[in-house]
């Protein structure tokens, strides 16, 4: 029976264009003219090509199997496969670090901050950096609470049972240490609410920044980043979780989108900005 490349692109989901490229590789014969049909033959060799292609070998790597099968009579697949599939066990994990990088900045609604000053750092190295630091999919508490932060912002969230969310809440609330983190937690929360109920002020006003100050003393404990995180970094990075990305949709939930705006241009301007599209309008450090 004769197969057509009619026949072939419709079965074997192979483009004449596909075909061509076989040909040019050698790892098909040539054919004079294009409506000469396919035979069993050509089918099955087709057939193994696409196999070998879905595990991922390129056509030029599928070429150079076939010349060494044809020049080795002891010839073997199986060093080939063992080649690829620890080739793609690490493209696997290479893979994961990026989408935990793309989950991450998701979540918060922005990039990494820009290096200080351009040009002390390769994009590539700030790259690879940022990836490795900005990646909720590491750590299994931060992979916890991105978990959760998925399920309270999608439709899963209608359906899920009480047991079910009542267990992803206490594996939330294991990550901090009885009596010490979760109550520094507790305590940001209770500022964060406390200010977010201060909108009818202006955002300069003295008790609002007294707020934003304690808010900014107590991130730091919970940070452990004394010394690292001046008013204007706190402002930079804290604003943006009630505005941006998931984060800010689970703010919004909680406080109130006007609440978390006024929030935000307040702890811009105890920052040093003049308001929160000010700090936005400033490239980050």
């Amino acid at each position: 029976m004769g197969y057509s490349v009619k026949w072939v692109e419709t079965h074997l989901g192979v483009s004449r264009k596909a075909l061509r490229n076989y040909e040019d590789h050698g790892i098909m014969p040539k054919y004079k003219y294009r409506n000469r049909d396919y035979d069993d033959n050509d089918i099955k060799n087709i057939w193994s090509i696409r196999v070998l292609q879905g595990m991922g070998f390129t056509v030029k790597e599928i070429a150079d199997i076939c010349k060494q099968a044809k020049n080795d009579e002891n010839f073997s697949l199986q060093p080939f496969i063992s080649d690829k599939i620890e080739k793609l066990e690490l493209e696997i994990e290479e893979r994961k670090k990026h989408l935990g990088y793309a989950k991450t900045i998701k979540l918060f609604g922005h990039f990494p901050a820009f290096p200080r000053e351009m040009g002390q750092v390769t994009c590539q190295e700030f790259r690879e950096r940022s990836i490795e630091q900005w990646n909720m999919e590491i750590d299994e508490h931060d992979k916890k609470y991105l978990r959760l932060a998925e399920i309270l912002l999608s439709d899963e969230f209608d359906q899920i049972g009480e047991l079910e969310l009542g267990m992803m809440f206490e594996s939330i609330i294991d990550m901090f240490t009885p009596g010490s983190e979760m109550n520094k937690t507790i305590e940001l929360n209770v500022l964060l609410q406390g200010l977010t109920d201060s909108k009818d002020k202006e955002p300069s006003d003295i008790k609002v920044q007294v707020l934003v100050e304690m808010l900014h003393k107590q991130f730091i404990k919970i940070a452990n980043a004394e010394g690292d995180l001046s008013a204007g970094t706190f402002a930079r990075h804290f604003s943006h979780t009630l505005i941006l990305g998931d984060q800010g949709e689970l703010m919004a939930k909680r406080y109130g989108k006007e609440g978390c705006l006024f929030a935000a241009n307040a702890i811009a301007v105890y920052g040093g900005f003049a308001s929160y599209q000010d700090l936005c309008d400033q490239v980050f450090e």
